[in-house]
């Protein structure tokens, strides 16, 4: 029998009282003995691949809104939003915990596309495929 394998869900983050989906979160995943880090990603507006389980931040839809509109809004709230370029510079410094990477759903299947797709080439950019796992649980790629 495998043994089975432990993925910090949204990162390593309660018991600290850190954000989840934060980077935070993915260097406290790095400090233990697991297999992976798992976070989830959403497209903003001006299509900047954010790490966000829902699909508002205080209000404001990622979809509908630009990164860096959604970011001074954070700031104002003493949050931090990340994005999956410095999650993936993170995730070069431990390459044995994998990148459980969750694509959210989307608006639609056309943006769902269009997001696995920039997700895809910037794993590539990054080098990180190796490292990385994608999940994507939207029925059209069934």
């Amino acid at each position: 029998m495998k043994t089975p394998k432990i993925i910090a869900h949204r990162g390593f983050w309660k018991s600290l009282e850190i954000s989840e989906n934060s980077l935070e979160s993915l260097i406290s995943a790095q400090t233990l003995p697991i297999y992976g880090s798992e976070f989830d990603v959403r497209m903003s507006k001006d299509e900047v691949l954010v790490i966000q389980h829902d699909s508002s931040i205080f209000d404001l839809e990622i979809s509908e809104t630009n990164f860096d509109e959604l970011n001074m809004e954070a700031l104002k709230k003493n949050f931090k939003l990340s994005t999956l370029e410095e999650f993936l510079i993170q995730g070069k410094k431990n390459p044995d915990i994998k990148l459980v990477i969750e694509i959210k759903d989307l608006v639609d299947s056309e943006m769902e596309f269009k997001t696995a797709d920039k997700v895809l080439k910037l794993i590539k950019k990054k080098q990180h495929s190796k490292s990385s796992r994608i999940y994507i649980f939207q029925s059209c790629y069934l």
